[in-house]
């Protein structure tokens, strides 16, 4: 993996947010091609992973494969607790 696609890797799964490509451009300190390049490997290593690259436009994020929804949501859905006493 290259250093660029690498460091994409830890901005998108540091962020709370969609970033658009121009933040990952500035962030990396590469040109549009260059972070699309990167974006492209970097979608390619997740390949069978339990995430992805998610692009919608100009935002991009990572994001969990649907087909681990719902062990996602089971894990981190608040705890059900009993009944309160009086």
């Amino acid at each position: 993996m290259s250093e660029v696609s690498a460091a994409l890797e830890a901005i998108l799964f540091s962020s709370n947010r969609p970033l658009k490509l121009r933040e990952l451009q500035h962030a990396t300190d590469t040109d549009r091609i260059g972070v699309e390049s990167a974006l492209d490997e970097l979608r390619q290593s997740l390949e069978g992973r339990g995430v992805m690259v998610m692009r919608h436009h100009d935002e991009i994020h990572l994001a969990t494969r649907p087909q681990y929804a719902a062990a996602v949501r089971r894990a981190l859905r608040p705890e059900v607790s009993g009944r309160l006493s009086a």
